[in-house]
């Protein structure tokens, strides 16, 4: 077996390299932060003062004013950067230009509309991408590429082979090959998202809230609800979010591996923590799993009785009152639950709180985390090598990115090189799997791990 030291998860699709401050003339670092544009006798003292030691550079400003040797700098700033850089305020010589490493900017999704499907034809209004950048369509389902010149005005017109529910990323690259971020659109309605509960300037007392509604999107759709992974099934959604006492603003966000994503906020007000404070586990799990209740006794009084119905029957299922604060339900049937717990004092007053419960047999479970791997393998048989790094974390991506371009003429026989799953176990925000081929006779096993990232969405952190 091989492993690859270093999993990490990772909410981002698509990497975009860090650059030092632009600026449009060679040399000009004044004032500081906030160029002028033009080379004088400023520029010239705080690079002295960077030199003798007094200020600290930059990464713009050690671009920048690397100016000597002159055409051919050396990496840092000193003294001779000083000589160079005077000569050039004089008059007596010309600084070359600055190269240009800055990307164009990511391009606008609101401005760049979509229409049709098969021959799907891509407008992008004034201002939708950088002047002048040549840009790239990429169909993350195919591999279908297609290429257009943008105008002056950052407005451009592209076609494009794709079909209604599949995404495709757009990136602009400027005359130095400079690559923006590439931004996902889709075709036709990929997601929807509606919020159920609770509704706009809901008022609500308590620490905590149930958000719960409905989603559409692919298998590999993820919710997350204000960070919190939400519970699925069936396109309904629930997560339970701590609150604070006052205004509080709760969004909901929809998002697949491609990129695309779909978010919708409300606005909900807290009276503050109950006398009794009533919580439960996550409310999602693989049968047979227990999911504890428990309550936390903010008032002077004594707990009388406490109890659960954890299967939503009306009858309950786990009662006590011998001074328990936690309750425990092993639920064994997969389905939609209701829970609800009741708490009573010693005057008599009762506390209530309904939880909902989704519960999932292992084996759709495993079906939904193979998924992953097999979205992986299918995509890269299309030759559709953009969208199957789209299944890969961060770190999983750079190490495949050219080793899945170098072999592009030869994909069908990657896949068969990474073998078929052969069994595993899973976790609430991680699978693990064995994944078997066949070399020389010999079957050999290798790890395949899936992970959860921040944003809900299960990629392949091992391979």
């Amino acid at each position: 077996m091989r492993f690859v030291p270093g999993i990490l998860i990772s909410s981002c699709l698509l990497f975009v390299a860090s650059h030092p401050e632009a600026a449009t003339l060679t040399g000009d670092i004044a004032p500081r932060g906030n160029s002028d544009g033009v080379l004088n006798v400023a520029d010239y003292l705080i690079l002295q003062r960077i030199v003798l030691g007094e200020l600290e550079a930059t990464p713009g400003e050690s671009l920048v004013a690397d100016v000597a040797p002159l055409g051919n700098s050396d990496g840092q700033l000193n003294v001779g950067d000083l000589v160079v850089m005077m000569r050039a305020i004089r008059g007596q010589i010309t600084l070359p230009a600055l190269p240009d490493n800055q990307p164009p900017a990511q391009p606008d999704i609101s401005l760049i509309s979509v229409g049709g499907s098969g021959d799907v034809l891509v407008s992008g209004g004034a201002g939708s991408v950088e002047g002048g950048v040549v840009l790239t369509l990429t169909n993350f389902e195919t591999g279908d590429v297609s290429f257009a010149n943008a105008n002056p005005d950052g407005s451009f017109t592209a076609t494009l082979a794709a079909d209604s529910g599949q995404v495709f990323s757009v990136v602009a690259r400027d005359l130095s090959g400079n690559a923006s971020p590439a931004a996902a659109l889709g075709i036709g309605q990929v997601l929807d998202l509606d919020i159920a509960g609770p509704v706009q300037n809901d008022v609500v007392a308590g620490s905590r809230v149930v958000v719960s509604g409905t989603y559409l999107g692919p298998v590999s759709a993820a919710v997350v609800v204000n960070g919190i992974s939400a519970c699925m099934q069936n396109n309904n959604f629930f997560a339970v979010v701590p609150i604070a006492a006052g205004t509080n603003v709760i969004t909901v966000t929809v998002s697949i591996p491609d990129g695309l994503s779909l978010s919708q906020s409300v606005t909900v007000s807290s009276t503050g923590p109950l006398p009794v404070d009533i919580q439960a586990d996550s409310g999602c799990g693989i049968t047979p799993h227990t999911i504890g209740f428990s309550f936390i006794n903010n008032s002077a009084g004594s707990i009388q009785l406490f109890e659960v119905d954890a299967d939503s029957d009306g009858i309950a299922d786990v009662t006590d009152a011998t001074g328990k604060t936690r309750l425990e339900y092993t639920y064994a049937t997969t389905g939609n639950y209701a829970a609800t717990v009741n708490v009573v004092d010693d005057a008599g007053q009762k506390y209530s709180w309904v939880q909902p419960v989704y519960m999932e047999s292992p084996g759709d479970v495993d079906n939904k985390r193979q998924t992953v791997f097999n979205s992986l393998l299918n995509r890269l048989t299309s030759g559709a090598i953009d969208g199957a790094l789209n299944y890969l974390t961060g770190p999983m991506r750079a190490k495949y990115t050219d080793a899945f371009t170098g072999a592009k003429d030869s994909l069908t026989s990657v896949v068969d090189q990474l073998g078929t799953v052969a069994g595993g176990r899973f976790g609430e925000n991680w699978a693990y799997y064995t994944v078997i081929r066949v070399e020389a006779g010999q079957t050999i096993g290798f790890p395949l791990f899936i992970l959860r990232g921040n944003d809900g969405v299960w990629r392949i952190g091992e391979m």
